[in-house]
Parts: structure tokens; C-alpha cells; sequence
């Protein structure tokens, strides 16, 4: 796989808004609440997510085939199984949409086997309305009402070879071809970035 953009792409003013700041909250949220020594970065991007994970005190360690990035392992995701090490908590955010629907359920498998706790998010595609309802009273809590694109053929876009919620990836095939093997701890759309859809995956006992 050639590399899909340039090293520029991921400059502040270009690639950094308010809802990719809301992904990064829940990307950062879900490691620290397990107190991870070890974490891989999948995909290195701007960096943002490395370096605050290392000033909560983890050793992170990031892995992209893009060696302009400067990653620690210099591999496509679906060569993770090259690295020996193994890591309480990997991060693949936005990742895996640019691979072939194919190499999906065996990438995720590799992740998986070295990793006790994966966070993953793939985009979603939404037909409009979308509406998303907080109720706080007691407690908080985020209802999310989203109609798929059923007829969407998504089509390669020099980046992303599909999105969820489009003809032949609805959220349902895809979190069943997850739940086969793997414990979907939790799934959720971001609130305030409704392209992005959480799963937070560890190993069925």
C-alpha cells in the first residue's frame, strides 16, 4: 500500500478542528482509565494523541508504514504481527477504512492478539436527520438516533475503501464480524463528532 497523503496533511491549522479535539478526548479517556504501562499508537498522525499519553506518565510506542512520520515500527498494520512486544492498550483510530474491507477481520485479529485492550473507531456514514438526545439527571446519558445510507455505494476515495453504514458495511455486519471473536466492552458514536464510532474491544473469557 503506497502512502495516501503527505506528511503536511496532518499540519494544525489543516487537520485539527473541534470534533477531531472531542475524538481525541475519548481516545485519551479510554487508555488512562485502565492505568496502561504500555500503549501502541496505531498510526501516528499529528502526534497529539502521543504526547499527552506520555505526559500521564506511559510509554508509548507508535507503529506506521509511513516513514516520514518517524514511527517506532515502520510496518503496515497488517504486518503488527512482526512486533514481539505486547501492550496493555492499542489505539486504531480511523486506520483500518484505509485497507480493503478484506484484510479487515484478520487485521483486527492480529491487533487483538497483542493487545489486552484495543480502542478502535471507524467512520460512520449517517442519512440525515441524525439526532442525538442527552438526558441528565442522576446520571448522564447519550441516546444516538442514526439511519444508515443503505443504498450508498461507497466508492475509493484515494483514501478510505469503505464507511460504515454505507451498501454492504452496516454497522450490524460489522460489529458481528467483531463480536465473533472479541468482547465489544463498549460501542458508541462520539457526541460531538458523530463521524466517528468507538468500539472498545478486549478478549472473550
Amino acid at each position: 500500500m503506497s502512502v495516501q497523503v503527505n506528511k503536511t496533511h496532518y499540519l494544525f491549522d489543516r487537520y485539527v478542528d473541534k470534533k477531531r479535539w472531542a475524538s481525541y478526548y475519548s481516545q485519551i479517556s479510554e487508555v488512562v482509565e485502565v492505568s496502561p504501562q504500555k500503549v501502541l499508537v496505531v498510526g501516528v498522525g499529528d502526534g497529539i494523541i502521543v504526547e499527552i499519553l506520555k505526559m500521564q506518565g506511559i510509554e508509548v510506542l507508535t507503529m506506521d508504514f509511513d516513514a516520514a512520520l518517524n514511527p517506532d515500527f515502520e510496518l503496515d498494520v497488517r504486518n503488527i504481527n512482526e512486533i514481539s512486544t505486547h501492550f496493555d492498550v492499542i489505539i486504531c483510530c480511523q486506520v483500518l477504512e484505509h485497507l480493503p474491507f478484506g484484510d479487515f477481520e484478520q487485521t483486527l485479529d492480529k491487533l487483538m492478539d497483542k493487545t489486552s485492550r484495543l480502542v478502535l473507531s471507524l467512520p460512520i456514514q449517517h442519512s440525515r436527520p441524525f439526532s442525538f438526545f442527552k438526558f441528565q439527571r442522576a446520571f448522564s446519558k447519550n441516546i444516538s438516533f442514526s439511519v444508515p445510507r443503505f443504498n450508498k455505494k461507497f466508492q475509493f476515495d484515494g483514501e478510505h475503501h469503505w464507511e460504515m453504514n454505507t451498501k454492504g458495511y452496516l454497522k450490524s455486519k460489522i460489529s458481528g464480524l467483531i463480536n465473533k471473536k472479541h468482547l465489544i466492552l463498549k460501542s458508541y458514536i462520539q457526541p460531538d463528532n458523530v463521524y466517528h464510532f468507538y468500539y472498545i474491544l478486549e478478549h472473550k473469557k
